[in-house]
């Protein structure tokens, strides 16, 4: 906005400069017409007076030169009566060479040439005074013109300083662009280097993404291999536990068969009271020790397999895993897998309570021996 306004300002005071001097041009013109009218006033007027002195000079030249005539009619008449004595003529004054004749001639030229003179100082002092009204006219027509020639000098210095100060703003006002321009300069050089740096970084983040892409593709086909490893044996184990369950089951049902045993030994016991029957009873109380150690050896390797399968899952799953990002499967096998924990600790617990039920049953059997 501030270089619009100085532009405008600047055009403006361009076309008042002008305007100044076109009026000054034309001011100095008309005075140059008036010098030039006033310098043929002037000459027009000493060509009056040279030829109004000439015109002096020759009447002057002519009154002498009657009155040298005059004196030479004088001398005539006077020479002239003295030899003629009293002759007289009948007309004199018709007489061509009468003098009085010639004086009166000459009396009348001189009144004409008076007259003359008189009616051309007349017309002398007529264009006196119009020259004196022209050149008062021109005079002030001339100071009129310089007034405003003084007024348009002012007009054209305050212009002047006007442009002065323009001038002096535009120069601030370029110097400030070439800074800006030089700042702008350096920011663009600034965001170049920030734009190569960035390009720079973007390349290296890309080849950086690309290798871990490439990588997290390898560790994801490791993992989905490590995945589906980890689905056979979650099927294997899904099977052995059905298997181990089966196995409880049956276990469990010969516990119950060994409880009727027992109960049943028991009944025998107190219903044969006589030592007759003492051989039936040992040979049955060796056959249900048989079939209790054969439970415990059962037992025994069920428990070791439970325990192997527990260490297999603690230490089967991949510690890469906890890098996925919580898939569906993993979630899966990790509720199986606490599944499994579940099953093997409701297993222990079970066969904790066997094991203390075939020890009671034993310390029964010692008891009743």
């Amino acid at each position: 906005m501030s270089t619009a306004e100085d532009d405008l300002s600047n055009s403006t005071l361009r076309e008042q400069r002008l305007a100044a001097h076109s009026a000054e041009d034309n001011i100095v013109s008309k005075v140059n017409e008036l010098s030039t009218a006033l310098l043929d006033t002037s000459f027009n007027i000493h060509s009056l007076n040279s030829k109004i002195q000439a015109y002096h000079h020759e009447q002057n030249a002519a009154v002498e030169m009657l009155k040298e005539n005059l004196d030479v009619c004088l001398k005539h008449i006077t020479t002239g009566k003295s030899q003629a004595g009293s002759t007289e003529f009948s007309n004199p004054h018709e007489s061509p060479t009468n003098p009085w004749r010639m004086v009166r001639d000459k009396e009348t030229s001189i009144i004409e040439l008076e007259t003359k003179n008189q009616h051309l100082k007349a017309k002398l002092d007529v264009v006196q005074q119009r020259l004196k009204e022209k050149s008062d006219e021109l005079s002030e027509r001339l100071a009129e013109c310089s007034k405003r020639l003084a007024e348009r000098e002012r007009d054209a210095t305050e212009y002047e300083e006007k442009l002065h100060i323009a001038e002096k703003k535009l120069m601030e006002q370029q110097r400030l662009a070439l800074r800006a321009s030089s700042q702008l300069r350096d920011v663009e050089e600034d965001c170049e280097k920030q734009t190569t740096r960035a390009r720079s970084e973007l390349e290296r983040l890309e080849q950086t993404l690309l290798s871990e892409r490439s990588r997290n593709n390898s560790s994801q086909q490791a993992l989905q291999a490590e995945l589906k490893q980890l689905h056979l044996e979650s099927s294997s184990w899904q099977e052995r536990y059905v298997r181990e369950k089966q196995k409880a089951s049956q276990l469990s049902e010969e516990l119950v068969q060994l409880k009727a045993e027992l109960q049943r030994y028991r009944n025998l016991d107190i219903q044969d009271v006589d030592g007759g029957n003492n051989l039936s009873t040992k040979n049955a109380l060796k056959e249900a020790e048989r079939r209790l150690a054969q439970v415990k050896c059962k037992y025994d390797c069920l428990r070791k397999e439970m325990a192997e399968l527990k260490t297999r899952s603690r230490a089967g799953v991949p510690q890469d895993l906890s890098r996925t990002a919580q898939s569906e499967d993993y979630e899966r096998l990790k509720l199986e897998k606490r599944d499994i924990e579940e099953v093997c600790l409701s297993f222990d617990r079970k066969f904790q309570k066997q094991a203390q039920l075939l020890k009671r049953m034993e310390q029964r059997l010692k008891e009743s021996q």
